[in-house]
C-alpha cells in the first residue's frame, strides 16, 4: 500500500495534526507499504520532526495541487490522507478522482471524501449527514480516538508516582500559560513538558531552572508516562485530554484554542474539572475541588477510559477492505 499525507502543524497550531495522523498511518499499515508525506512548507526542520515518528515518512516537496495530482498518479498512491484547516472539499474532490481520500476532521465542515475521522471525545456520525458523499464511511466519537501502540502498552502498565503534578499545554504553549500556573500551585514536585516548537521556549527554561522543584521536559518521547507518573495532570484540551482520560489519569483541562470548545463543553456536561480558558483564581478553585473529591475524579476517569479507542479495528479493516477492492476495480 502506498499512502500520501497532507498534515498541517507548527508554531500556530501546534503538532497535534501530525501526531494523530501518525498513529493512524501506524494503524493502517505495515512495514512493507510507503508512506509520503507532502512537505508543502519547504520545512527545513520537517525531517527532524519526523525521525522520532515509527512509521518512516518521506518528505516530498510538492507545494500545489498540480504537483500532487501528478506524484499521485506516478507513483500509484491508494490513499490520500489529509489533515488540514486550510483546504476544502474542492480540493478534496480533485484528489478524490484520482484515488481514494481519507479526511480527519473536527470542525463539522463539508468534505468530498471516502472516509471521515473525528476522533474527538463529542463527535457523533449524524453531525455529518449531508457534509460528506452519502457513500463515504463516517467514523466519529470516542470509540474512534487513535492511541499509539505506546499509549495502549502503557495503559495497563503500573507506573510508581513521581509528581505531584504534571503541566503541559501542547507542543507550543502558544500563550504562555504554564509559568502561570506552575505559580499557584504548591512548591512540590512538578514535572512540565513542551517541545522545541514552543516560541517561549528560551524564557521557560530560564525560568524553570530557578525553580527546584520543577523538572523541565523538551522534546520528550514518552509523555504519557510522565501523565502516570503524577497525582495530577493539568493539560490543554486537545488530544493530551484524550490521552489521560485513555491512561485513567486524574486531569485538569484548560481550552487554549477555539477548536477544542466543543471537547470541553462535552466533558463539562460529564462533570470533569474543565476551563473555558485560564482563569488563574478559577483553576485554584478546581484544584481544592478536585484534591478533597480526588478518588471520585478517579472513578469518572476510569469509566470513560474504558471507550477509549475500542473500534478502531473496524476502522483499519473497513479502510483496507475498500483499497483491495479499488484496486481490484481498476485492474478489472
Amino acid at each position: 500500500m502506498k499512502i500520501l499525507l497532507r498534515c498541517d502543524y507548527g508554531h500556530n497550531i501546534g503538532m497535534g495534526h501530525l501526531k494523530r495522523c501518525e498513529v493512524l498511518v501506524d494503524l493502517l499499515t505495515t512495514s512493507t507499504d510507503v508512506v509520503y508525506i507532502v512537505d508543502y512548507q519547504d520545512d527545513i526542520h520537517l525531517q527532524e520532526l519526523l525521525n522520532n515518528h515509527q512509521i518512516p515518512f518521506h518528505p516530498v516537496p510538492l507545494e500545489n495541487q498540480e504537483k500532487v495530482v501528478r506524484f499521485i498518479d506516478k507513483e500509484g498512491i491508494d490513499l490520500f490522507i489529509l489533515d488540514s484547516y486550510f483546504l476544502n472539499a474542492q480540493y478534496e474532490r480533485i484528489i478524490r478522482e484520482k484515488t481514494l481520500v481519507f479526511v480527519l476532521d473536527d470542525l463539522f465542515q463539508e468534505h468530498d471524501c471516502d472516509f471521515l475521522l473525528n476522533h474527538n471525545l463529542h463527535s457523533k456520525v449524524e453531525q455529518y449527514k449531508g457534509l460528506v458523499p452519502e457513500n463515504a464511511q463516517v467514523f466519529c466519537g470516542k470509540h474512534f480516538s487513535l492511541m499509539s501502540k505506546k499509549l495502549q502498552q502503557l495503559k495497563g502498565t503500573v507506573v510508581q508516582p513521581k509528581y505531584d503534578y504534571f503541566i503541559s499545554m501542547g507542543a507550543t504553549d502558544h500563550n504562555n500559560l504554564m509559568p502561570s500556573i506552575i505559580e499557584i500551585l504548591p512548591k512540590t514536585s512538578v514535572a512540565v513538558a513542551t517541545t522545541s516548537l514552543n516560541p517561549n521556549l528560551t524564557a521557560l527554561q530560564a525560568y524553570c531552572a530557578k525553580q527546584q522543584h520543577v523538572d523541565l521536559f523538551v522534546d520528550n518521547d514518552n509523555i504519557g508516562r510522565l501523565m502516570k507518573q503524577a497525582k495530577l495532570a493539568l493539560v490543554s484540551a486537545s488530544t493530551l485530554m484524550i490521552e489521560a482520560v485513555y491512561l485513567n489519569c486524574v486531569f485538569i483541562a484548560i481550552n487554549t484554542v477555539d477548536n477544542q470548545s466543543r471537547n470541553t463543553r462535552f466533558l463539562k456536561s460529564l462533570d470533569f474539572p474543565i476551563l473555558s480558558y485560564l482563569s488563574l483564581q478559577v483553576l485554584k478553585e478546581i484544584l481544592v475541588k478536585v484534591e478533597q473529591n480526588y478518588v471520585f475524579y478517579q472513578e469518572k476517569v476510569q469509566l470513560l477510559s474504558q471507550e477509549i479507542g475500542l473500534k478502531t479495528h473496524t476502522l483499519k479493516y473497513e479502510v483496507q477492505h475498500r483499497i483491495e477492492a479499488t484496486r481490484k476495480n481498476t485492474k478489472a
